[in-house]
């Protein structure tokens, strides 16, 4: 991982370390996109298969009161067929009148009191499992419903409680294709889904899907196999029968999706990637350039500042020589000339040193001296060596130095340097006749503070976030021009911070401002013995 970061610029590691996190998220994303669709899909079958229970108990419910209020209507042509059991014509009458009130009737029968058929059955309608159905509804007032196998038709049986001759209990039963109950599955049953009725057995067999009867899905074993019971998502018992409703899921149904989802974000990935990759290119060109462009920049500085110190420092010892009279006195407006070449010599001084100074600390050569240092005496010396530049300036310079004695543990020549900048900053934006005042304090959280503040214009609220930045100036004033590098703030907050310090102002713009500087507080040292 270093290794890495040793080749990346920030932005190129910001833009990898991006890149992984999403690509991470979008993995997590496809698990949890296949998660919430696999768990969605077992509410859906757990909901639906509840629905079709109820669905089905009350169309068994509506058929058990359609037969018993048919039974009831129909008791004299039932007593007939009673009396008479062998004559088609009665039967052929009542099969008539059955249908047209039960368009899907498969077929029907009467019994006696034992559950044994009255009416002949040479047509096969009636076999042994309805029999049994029957004889279990005359001894229990009740059966569970259940599909019956039937070569003419796969059914279901309903029954109904009548009163013949002589007021003896009598046994209507209707057979039922479970049309109705397919159709029922086939609209509930949503897209994916299997849905269908069950006997409850421990292997459980088909009985109604949405096709029909069981017979209506070819296959050899209609029991449940071990595939369609992996694949079953929710069962819910329905009650007054021998079913169960059982909700599957298509095969290959869940596979499918994560096939689909694994292929559209292996795409997104794939076009991530190539955007990522891109990026990065563009990136990693950029920072060539730049390094090509800071290649040049430093050694046309380089070549700048090391020409020109040399010559500009002998035209500048040249004219405090001439200056200070050694080869005679010198006219008046010739004095004044070599006063003004003199300050801006200095002036081009102070910013070849700002560059070096810069320089040094971009590239990691700034070395420190640190010792412990008593903070006011540092900036006593400070402001000796900055008299006559306030004069010049035409301000004060005030002092309140703490209560007791601070010490911090620091370069004092760093130190100074950091308080000449601050200081001949305020000097050079206060106005003639203003004070420019330094103090000292410690703050609550144990720190030194140095405070600078002045009477200038203060600074912009719009500059403001520019201030520390290098080569940055405040707006010009016309009535006093400033002459400044923009790189003495930039210097401060780099030694500052080099200090494990912190520096910062404040200011309201016409009322001056306050620039602040807090290094940590150590005890003063042992006295020697």
């Amino acid at each position: 991982m270093r290794a890495l970061k040793k080749h990346l610029t920030t932005s190129q590691w910001i833009v990898t370390v991006l890149s992984a996190l999403a690509i991470l998220l979008l993995i997590l994303g496809y698990f949890d996109r296949v998660s919430r669709f696999e768990t969605s899909h077992h509410d859906l079958a757990r909901t639906t298969s509840a629905e079709v229970a109820n669905q089905v108990t009350f169309i068994l419910s509506e058929r058990q009161r359609q037969v018993q209020l048919y039974a009831e209507d129909h008791l004299p042509l039932l007593r007939q067929l009673q009396a008479a059991p062998d004559d088609t014509a009665i039967h052929k009458q009542l099969e008539r009148s059955l249908k047209r009130v039960f368009p899907d009737v498969f077929g029907f029968t009467i019994t006696n009191d034992q559950g044994v058929p009255l009416t002949p059955d040479f047509d096969g309608y009636v076999g042994d499992v309805c029999v049994q159905d029957i004889q279990t509804y005359v001894l229990r007032g009740f059966y569970a419903a259940r599909i019956h196998p039937n070569n003419l038709a796969y059914h279901y049986d309903v029954m109904a409680n009548w009163r013949g001759t002589g007021d003896r209990p009598f046994v209507l039963m209707v057979s039922f294709a479970p049309t109705e109950l397919a159709q029922m599955i086939h609209s509930i049953q949503p897209p994916g889904h299997q849905l269908m009725l069950v006997s409850k057995e421990v292997r459980p067999m088909i009985e109604v899907t949405a096709e029909g009867a069981r017979n209506r899905t070819p296959r050899e074993d209609y029991h449940l196999t071990p595939d369609e019971l992996d694949r079953l998502l929710a069962r819910h018992p329905v009650a007054h029968s021998q079913w169960q409703v059982a909700d599957l899921a298509q095969p290959d149904f869940f596979a499918a999706y994560q096939r689909r989802t694994l292929w559209g974000t292996l795409l997104l990935l794939l076009a991530f990637g190539l955007v990522i990759g891109t990026a990065l290119f563009l990136l990693r060109r950029e920072d060539r350039r730049r390094q090509a462009a800071e290649r040049s920049r430093e050694e046309l500085l380089s070549v700048i500042t090391h020409e020109m110190r040399t010559p500009i420092s002998t035209i500048s010892s040249t004219l405090s020589f001439l200056g200070q009279g050694q080869l005679g006195e010198l006219p008046p407006r010739l004095q004044t000339g070599l006063t003004m070449i003199g300050r801006n010599a200095e002036r081009l001084l102070r910013l070849i040193d700002d560059l070096l100074e810069s320089r040094r600390i971009e590239s990691g050569r700034l070395s420190l001296q640190k010792c412990p240092v008593e903070l006011a005496l540092n900036v006593r010396d400070t402001l000796t060596q900055l008299r006559d530049y306030a004069q010049q300036s035409e301000v004060q310079l005030d002092f309140t130095p703490p209560e007791e004695p601070l010490w911090v543990h620091a370069d004092p020549v760093r130190l100074q340097q950091i308080g000449s900048n601050l200081i001949s900053n305020a000097a050079k934006f206060s106005p003639r006749g203003g004070t420019v005042r330094v103090g000292i304090m410690k703050t609550d959280q144990g720190k030194a503070r140095v405070c600078i503040s002045d009477d200038g214009p203060g600074i912009p609220a719009d500059f403001g976030p520019h201030v520390f930045e290098k080569f940055a100036r405040g707006p010009a004033r016309p009535n006093r021009p400033i002459a400044s590098t923009g790189l003495g703030l930039s210097i401060v907050k780099a030694l500052v911070e080099a200090h494990g310090g912190c520096v910062g102002f404040e200011s309201v713009e016409g009322h001056g401002v306050t620039f602040y500087f807090e290094l940590p507080a150590v005890p003063p040292p042992a006295a020697e013995t």
